[in-house]
């Protein structure tokens, strides 16, 4: 029998489980399987199945390519922040067609939050949850799910697993984290917890081991692995002591390093969008050039396709322009707009309209001609060539890989001028 630890867990809810000792009357030998028995529930599920001489032969739980991290917010807020980190990593895993999952603790909480994030979602109450799930399966991307997803699944390539709020105990995640990696993919398993929250269900729970082993691992100062190892397997082993093993957050840069980039990552994209709206409603070049024109508002009034206003940067010279670019990033920048399909409502779905058409480039090309802050800009991407002439230079630097990493991800030249340009003063 598989998932043994269901029968000490899980009876009080599936009063069924508390029938299975009735197997003893059957004359064969019983094996009991799971991953998840800590060596102090050996005595409750003896009992539970009448087995008083029962040899028990264990394996280490450790999970070697898991990096655990826990990411605390306000109260209140644990949804929203989810969200936002969900945001993010959905378009990363769907450019690569890996797959994560987000588990919630209640069916509204999972419905609403994959209704904003665009996915599909699995919990018990769901009749079509065979469907959604076998859809996540083919197309990858994230699914938000309740604990009615924590056993049992064996799928290859997951490699982010994020929880909202606090898990249930220690077996429920490591159950739930250990969805993923499951073929040697390294797994992101996030926690994301409210301020409060834990030491009020240590609290509330203070006889409950899982629950008091769950706490310790997120508010515990030490290694965050070597609390689920003590627990679990009874015996201590921190990220140091596996040869190769992913650090947690404890053990590798700290937990306030990665917020830090999580949150910066978060509030630069957002500044993004907005420069990308707001732009997107009229013309990119009388708004980057025209002090006149953004101050009387007649930059809403054309489109930069029809704009004739500054030589060199018209809108049918920067249609030529776009045209001349060739993407060699390997950054999936869609061949319209040029925005990077990770980071496009549209994601990679040809038949959708761009959702912010004519703005990476005339951004870019526009930056290229404005003296001082634009073109500053531009060098500081890593351009060194010319800028002037017939521009065939530029396009083609514009269309490669840009050198670094943006938000941890690559992007093609023409992305990042036109991020930086968004990041920096409204106008040049």
């Amino acid at each position: 029998m598989d998932e043994c630890h269901l029968i000490v867990t899980s009876s009080d809810w599936r009063p069924k489980l508390a029938l299975l000792k009735n197997l003893r009357l059957l004359p064969c030998p019983i094996v009991l399987l799971t991953a998840t028995l800590p060596p102090v529930q050996e005595g409750k599920l003896a009992a539970s199945m009448l087995l008083p001489c029962a040899t028990y032969i264990r394996a280490s739980t450790v999970r070697p390519d898991t990096r655990y991290y826990v990411s605390w917010c306000e109260p209140g807020r644990a949804l929203e922040t989810a969200l936002a980190a969900g945001q993010q990593r959905q378009r990363q895993l769907l450019s690569g067609r890996e797959k994560g999952v987000v588990y919630c603790r209640s069916r509204q909480q999972c419905e609403e939050l994959a209704k904003a994030l665009g996915c599909g979602h699995y919990h018990a109450g769901d009749v079509d949850r065979a469907e959604q799930l076998g859809q996540w399966l083919q197309d990858g991307g994230l699914i938000v799910a309740t604990s009615a997803l924590g056993t049992g699944i064996d799928v290859a390539g997951i490699v982010y697993v994020l929880h909202v709020g606090m898990p249930w105990s220690m077996i429920d995640f490591a159950q739930e984290s250990g969805r993923g990696g499951r073929a040697g993919e390294t797994l992101d398993s996030v926690v994301i917890v409210e301020d409060g929250e834990v030491e009020r269900a240590m609290k509330q729970k203070s006889n409950d081991l899982g629950v008091q082993a769950m706490g310790t691992f997120l508010i515990g100062s030490s290694c965050r692995r070597a609390a689920m190892s003590s627990y679990l397997d009874g015996k201590r082993v921190e990220c140091g002591d596996v040869d190769g093993a992913a650090s947690c957050d404890r053990c590798g840069e700290g937990v306030q390093g990665w917020q830090d980039a999580q949150r910066e990552a978060s509030a630069q994209w957002q500044q993004v969008q907005e420069v990308f709206d707001e732009v997107s409603k009229g013309c990119v070049v009388c708004w980057m050039l025209s002090k006149e024109a953004v101050a009387t508002g007649r930059w809403l009034e054309h489109q930069v396709m029809q704009c004739t206003a500054f030589p060199g940067v018209t809108g049918a010279e920067l249609d030529r322009f776009r045209g001349r670019i060739v993407d060699w990033s390997g950054g999936s920048s869609c061949w319209r707009c040029w925005v990077s399909q990770r980071y496009c409502a549209t994601g990679l779905d040809v038949n959708r309209a761009c959702q912010w058409p004519n703005v990476v480039v005339p951004l870019a090309r526009v930056a290229a001609r404005a003296e001082g802050g634009g073109r500053q800009i531009v060098r500081r991407c890593g351009y060194t060539g010319e800028l002037g002439g017939d521009w065939g230079e530029y396009a083609r630097w514009l269309g490669q890989r840009h050198e670094g990493r943006v938000w941890g991800e690559q992007f093609s030249n023409a992305m990042v001028v036109a991020i930086r340009v968004a990041l920096s003063s409204p106008k040049l």
